[in-house]
């Protein structure tokens, strides 16, 4: 009986140390389980570029202004940042409290919105309200302070819808004064010209012929004019012809007749 009674205690222990063989295995198991699985969320966050491979943070936010959660409201909107809201179709609003509004919009900058139609706004504070335009500030228009910036590092344009820089815009603009300056001093001889044809003396006596010169200026610029005269014998028809030579090296010439009664 004493016999009989051991062996069963005996069988009770050997399946008590079974049993808990089995659950440290199912432990160890559980253990290995989570490993793997921090492993892989550890790995999806690298993948991710949100912790580099190094530990260090490639990306953070702070939102001590106590802002909203982001929103992405339009269809295939996309928004980042605490109170950033793109509600536009394909809208993009990226910074805190960034708004895209409109379709195709896109927001980039703190307090950036962008309420018109496949427009953009860069920079704290820009507002783009025109369709098709890019903002880099605001004009004032909703009641915020005027924002101005400049655009730095621009290149010279290539094609006609290219933008410009302002060395470009100022050779153009130096090219134009010095065609200009050439063209005021071609009038400015022309001019002299004119006068210097205009004071010729003109035949008085009838039957007669003239053969007379003249000289001009006006505002820097000269000529000489010589010319030729002529009254018929009643007197009544006059001709005459003359031509000038300008400091600019243009020539004029002119010819006329008159009848007088």
């Amino acid at each position: 009986m004493v016999a009989s009674t051991s062996a069963s205690a005996a069988s009770s222990s050997a399946s008590a140390a079974s049993s808990s063989a089995s659950a440290a295995n199912s432990s160890a198991t559980a253990a290995s389980s989570a490993a793997s699985a921090a492993a892989s969320t550890a790995q999806r966050i690298e993948d991710s570029g949100v912790i580099s491979k190094d530990g260090k943070t490639t990306f953070a936010a702070d939102n001590t202004s106590n802002r909203d959660s982001a929103k992405a409201k339009g269809k295939d909107a996309t928004s980042m940042g605490y109170g950033s809201d793109a509600s536009g179709e394909n809208a993009t609003a990226i910074g805190n409290n960034a708004k895209a509004s409109a379709k195709n919009a896109t927001a980039l900058g703190q307090d950036a919105k962008a309420v018109a139609e496949n427009s953009v706004a860069i920079g704290q504070g820009s507002v783009s309200n025109e369709k098709d335009t890019v903002s880099v500030g605001n004009d004032g228009s909703n009641g915020q302070a005027v924002v101005n910036r400049r655009i730095t590092n621009v290149a010279a344009p290539r094609h006609a819808t290219d933008a410009t820089n302002k060395q470009y815009v100022d050779n153009a603009v130096g090219s134009v004064r010095s065609e200009l300056r050439k063209t005021d001093k071609k009038l400015r001889g022309g001019i002299a010209g004119a006068t210097a044809m205009a004071n010729i003396p003109q035949v008085t006596q009838p039957g007669s012929t003239m053969v007379g010169a003249g000289i001009g200026n006006y505002k820097g610029q000269s000529a000489v004019a010589v010319g030729v005269s002529k009254s018929s014998y009643n007197n009544r028809i006059i001709f005459k012809m003359s031509g000038s030579a300008t400091t600019q090296g243009d020539y004029n010439i002119g010819a006329g007749i008159g009848y007088q009664w």
